[in-house]
């Protein structure tokens, strides 16, 4: 995990693969997560912030 812990800590928007690859899930309960965190689009694709994610990691019960 160190590999692409390293490499999203610098990105600041992190896109729905990212989110997979950090928490260890599908793309279906990762999507999930994203459309709860009120992400950003651009283009097709849809962002949120590192900082939000970190901070919803930190206060979530589910994980």
């Amino acid at each position: 995990m160190s590999n692409t812990d390293t490499a999203n800590k610098e990105k600041e928007l992190l896109c729905t693969k990212d989110i997979m690859k950090r928490l260890n899930m599908g793309r279906n309960a990762a999507t999930e997560i994203m459309n709860k965190l009120n992400p950003v689009q651009i283009g097709k694709r849809k962002y949120v912030s590192r900082a939000v994610l970190e901070y919803w990691i930190k206060t979530s019960k589910t994980i």
